[in-house]
């Protein structure tokens, strides 16, 4: 079974702007995916490029198989949800979608419109204007225009921007809930990393047109994932000499804490080895708290070049 997006070798500039360098990208079947980076990290270049909407400098990219450039056969198969999409303020939600429908050539407009309202938890909003909704209310809409045509893939851009922290645990109950119930795949762009481990199945760190790490969430907390951190008031005083005891993999400062990955079975041996390095330096040891590492560490550590030897 194909993956549904290939990418091999993108190179994509923007006069003097490399926005992709070399990328290399696979997303799975029967994923909720998320292409994790910064603004700029060349997230929304990947993602017009895997639509057939840029050609690249060099390298291919392949939707479901087939090159997507000039194939709106194989685009059928995907809904999008761009980022910051302008929707007209006056007319009715199911207006919309209906308007949305036809254009795909659907059968019957105002039963597509109605199923995809229902879909999304948008039925008793089918009359209010779209003017009216509220933020999560819209990017529901957004949804449902993106599935409207009952697409095999739905691919999302910053899906949580502009949404307050219950509306972004919404959207990510509804991404969860239409993947398992509809069978519908995700391909999740965003730089808002906190809630995305609560759906995300596999995810891919983009930094600077480049893939660094990609994987099953399982398989990168497993090799990155076993960690302490270290409350202390001078991280940068412990930092190199904890970086040397030979079962740590990783030290590096994330605000005023130390955050330490070590090697499996080496737990009780940091906790005594960590107490006695602050003693000897002189250093104020607040606590040392037993962690999994967080899809925002890993970020961050990709982010800061910590990871730049290890690039997929």
């Amino acid at each position: 079974m194909e993956d549904v997006i290939e990418c091999r070798g993108l190179v994509k500039r923007f006069g003097r702007v490399v926005a992709l360098d070399g990328l290399t990208l696979e997303v799975p079947r029967k994923r909720i995916f998320g292409l994790i980076g910064p603004n700029g990290a060349g997230k929304t270049t990947t993602i017009r490029i895997c639509l057939g909407l840029l050609r690249p400098d060099a390298g291919e990219a392949f939707l479901f198989g087939e090159d997507p450039w000039n194939n709106p056969r194989v685009r059928l198969r995907v809904g999008v949800l761009h980022e910051r999409m302008a929707l007209p303020e006056h007319v009715r939600a199911a207006e919309l979608l209906e308007h949305v429908a036809r254009i795909y050539g659907l059968s019957s407009p105002e039963e597509a419109a109605a199923e995809a309202l229902e879909l999304v938890g948008l039925k008793e909003a089918a009359d209010r204007k779209v003017g009216g909704l509220s933020a999560g209310m819209r990017q529901r809409l957004c949804i449902a225009q993106a599935l409207i045509h009952r697409p095999e893939l739905v691919i999302a851009d910053e899906p949580m921007a502009n949404l307050d922290p219950l509306g972004r645990s919404e959207m990510l109950d509804l991404i969860a809930r239409l993947h398992r119930e509809e069978g519908v795949d995700f391909l999740i762009s965003s730089h808002i990393l906190p809630e995305l481990s609560r759906v995300c199945d596999s995810v891919a760190f983009i930094h600077q047109g480049r893939v660094y790490i990609t994987g099953s969430l399982e398989e990168l907390m497993r090799r990155y994932g076993r960690a302490f951190r270290v409350s202390t008031d001078r991280p940068e005083a412990l930092r190199p000499r904890v970086a040397e005891f030979p079962y740590v993999r990783e030290a590096f400062v994330a605000g005023r804490d130390l955050v330490v990955e070590v090697e499996e079975g080496h737990e009780a041996e940091f906790y005594t080895a960590i107490s006695g390095l602050a003693k000897e330096l002189g250093v104020e040891l607040y606590g040392v708290e037993s962690k999994v590492a967080s899809l925002e560490d890993l970020f961050r550590r990709v982010v800061l070049g910590e990871l730049g030897g290890e690039r997929a």
